[in-house]
């Protein structure tokens, strides 16, 4: 009871920090906004954050008022952005520990359809399949901080489901019909803001699937589990931004499908991975790189790094179009070895971060593994999402 205790007043003060940190930061934006106006908005909110996301739109740099704001990111954006997103990962492992929802490696199979979405929809506004004001929707952060609210409502509403026992399959039946029904209802809205739009009957045809196998479960048995539900409803979502790549050549101006770019990728990322998890995995000293959440933050970071190497510097010949690097800090890596170091040191990084989260640092592992397995999750996120992106943009030819 007093272990428990403790944690509760130990979490209480962490609430009380970040609170207050947050208010005081936005109270001091606010205040040297109305001193200021024009340096907050033009030379800080407007260079770091909204001109990047106007020039990506439009796809050169943009001015407003003199100040130059390009695509990409900075340090600043991204000390902010990595800011936020920490503390996001905070209350969302505080949110499932209230669920009661396990953080393991059946927790991140059941986001893998929302964690693809973000690339694929971030490829589709690479080959300029919307039109502005609808690509803005489509551009990060913007994107992610969408498909995070998707999680979250099917998160809240599946445990509220599974709570009402005794109406889990007409619950469920309903919940999966959200997508198709609400595509419907933007439809009359947006079928002019895209290149080639999905028919609604035809999200409806594949949410009947989804809801097929989600009824059979039932059927069979299979006890209702929250994380099903959202790689059910994470594959409906990712099934309908897939669709409009199948059909890329209806739209898209392409330079040409590289699939000699792909299985080259791919290929030489999965052998490297499985190459180390079968070294390892007999070995009791290396065993944690075995790990399934391990295995998937190398596989992630090391598809990134190797996929911005190959489709920047083009060693193997492929006669690939220029590409170029957006992060700052992966550009200064690049730089200096001609994109070599890049996937080597976020390699090393990855294998130091498993070190000290599983190694050094065992028994603090032990005691709070929920939100240990929750920041691998957010650090796979980062590898795989961009990775993913440059994988299938290079493919397509964009």
């Amino acid at each position: 009871m007093q272990v428990r205790l403790r944690e509760q007043v130990r979490l209480r003060k962490l609430d009380i920090i970040i609170a207050t940190s947050c208010s005081i930061s936005f109270a001091l934006l606010i205040i040297l906004y109305i001193l200021f106006p024009s340096i907050v908005y033009d030379r800080f909110i407007w260079k770091y954050f909204w001109g990047p996301v106007v020039a990506d739109a439009v796809n050169h740099e943009v001015s407003y008022r003199g100040v130059v704001a390009r695509e990409g990111y900075t340090l600043v954006s991204e000390i902010v952005y990595g800011l936020i997103a920490l503390t996001c990962i905070y209350y969302i492992y505080r949110l499932l520990k209230f669920m009661k929802l396990p953080i393991d490696w059946k927790f991140l199979l059941s986001l893998f359809p929302f964690i693809l979405l973000g690339p694929v929809t971030r490829v589709l506004e690479d080959g300029s399949y919307f039109k502005i004001p609808l690509t803005y929707c489509f551009i990060s952060p913007i994107i992610y901080v969408q498909i995070a609210c998707y999680v979250l409502i099917f998160l809240l509403l599946s445990w509220l489901m599974e709570r009402k026992t005794d109406k889990i399959l007409p619950t469920g039946i309903g919940l999966l019909l959200l997508p198709p029904v609400g595509y419907l209802i933007l439809w009359f809205h947006i079928r002019d803001l895209v290149l080639v739009d999905i028919n609604p009957l035809f999200t409806f045809v594949i949410s009947i699937v989804v809801i097929l196998v989600f009824v059979i479960r039932r059927y069979r048995g299979k006890k209702f589990d929250i994380r099903e539900m959202l790689l059910l409803a994470g594959a409906t979502f990712l099934s309908y931004s897939i669709c409009p790549i199948i059909y890329s050549s209806e739209w898209l101006p392409s330079t040409g499908t590289r699939l000699d770019f792909f299985t080259l990728t791919l290929g030489l990322v999965s052998i490297i991975v499985f190459s180390l998890f079968f070294a390892c995995k007999h070995k009791e000293s290396l065993r944690v790189l075995s790990d399934p959440l391990n295995v998937s933050m190398i596989f992630a970071h090391l598809l990134d790094g190797i996929t911005s190497y190959i489709s920047i510097y083009d060693p193997f010949n492929l006669g690939l179009p220029s590409y170029g690097e957006k992060h700052p800090i992966p550009l200064k890596l690049m730089e200096i070895s001609e994109g070599v170091l890049y996937p080597i040191v976020k390699f090393a990084l990855i294998i130091l971060i498993i070190y000290l989260l599983d190694v050094a640092y065992t028994e603090n592992s032990k005691k709070h593994l929920d939100f240990i397995n929750i920041l691998k999750i957010g650090i796979f996120i980062l590898g795989i999402a961009p990775g993913t992106r440059d994988l299938l943009r290079v493919t397509v030819g964009i």
